[in-house]
């Protein structure tokens, strides 16, 4: 009995996790009071985000709301998948970290006769605080309606747009990228441009290799037979040699990245959010718009991570030409 009012509370907390994030950022949106969010059915983590206007999701209700969001956002953002499922080497901010800069070997030694030991830097790498920020425009209208069908409406927008400004952070930290090049109908340049990929980047075992790709690599490598060890599929899913996939807004069209993520110290400390209903927003690809004519919010919400590649390349790019 104890044992399943404990997973009922475990799962009551993770629900309203996962819809925190997104209720604070209607309440500041609207300008809600903590006691109007609670009239509406408001998560109490979320009104507790709202209460504090300076600190961070973290520091007002702990770091459930951002894990739970982290989750939420994986299928469309590589960085969250590689954090929630532990692709990266998870790792404290702004601390030395102590790692190999060469492979060492075992060997037999003498009783008395020096040991030999792998080379380390004893500086080591730190991680040190990037940010990512997206701005996020809905109407007045959208951001008010908290039905199902609106509640999902705006968590989509909230977690394509931080999505995606990660990825690029991501993919930016990575480090100096080789890229390779193949026609996207010729799958055995494709297969010799994997195999010099991962040429490249395994070294050890234990590794875990993961594949990045643009959502147009997807496109083009979906009608690969899966006698060729290439099984990716439309919604993005799916294995390359055994490695598996994540797809990401973050790559140009055609790119796909592979990336030994456990060669990559990550951590992911916070999430800050804002509003503004005056003024105008430049968005890419469309005019500037206005907020007081078109009866819109704007959202700012900013991501703290730590991103530290811990050997010179960690990943290999294939570019997929037409």
């Amino acid at each position: 009995m104890n044992d399943h009012i404990k997973t009922v509370t475990a799962l009551a907390n993770r629900v309203e996790d996962g819809a925190a994030l997104a209720w604070a950022l209607r309440g500041k949106a609207l300008d809600l009071t903590p006691d109007r969010m609670a009239e509406l059915g408001a998560p109490a983590k979320a009104i507790q985000i709202r209460k504090t206007l300076t600190s961070g999701v973290v520091e007002a209700a702990g770091p459930g709301p951002v894990k739970a969001f982290a989750e939420a956002a994986a299928t469309q953002s590589a960085f969250f998948r590689f954090i929630t499922d532990r692709s990266f080497q998870l790792a404290p901010m702004d601390k030395p970290l102590i790692h190999a800069t060469a492979d060492g070997s075992a060997a037999l030694v003498e009783d008395g006769a020096p040991i030999p030991a792998m080379d380390v830097d004893l500086d080591g790498a730190k991680l040190t605080l990037r940010k990512a920020a997206a701005i996020i425009v809905a109407t007045e209208q959208a951001w008010g309606d908290i039905s199902s069908e609106g509640q999902a409406y705006i968590n989509a927008l909230l977690r394509k747009a931080v999505g995606q400004a990660v990825d690029a952070q991501m993919v930016a930290g990575l480090g100096t990228i080789p890229g390779f090049t193949a026609p996207k109908d010729d799958i055995a340049a494709i297969r010799a441009g994997f195999q010099s990929m991962a040429e490249l980047l395994i070294r050890e075992a234990g590794q875990r290799l993961r594949w990045v790709l643009s959502p147009r690599a997807v496109a083009f490598l979906a009608p690969t037979p899966a006698d060729d060890r290439i099984t990716v599929n439309l919604d993005g899913t799916g294995q390359i040699f055994g490695a598996p996939v994540a797809v990401s807004n973050a790559l140009p069209a055609g790119d796909l990245l592979l990336v030994s993520a456990s060669d990559v110290a990550a951590n992911m400390t916070d999430v800050r959010i804002d509003t503004s209903s005056e003024g105008a927003v430049a968005l890419a690809g469309a005019p500037l718009i206005s907020l007081f004519q078109t009866h819109s919010i704007a959202s700012r919400v900013i991501v703290g991570f730590g991103l530290e590649p811990m050997r010179a390349t960690v990943a290999a790019r294939l570019t997929l030409t037409e």
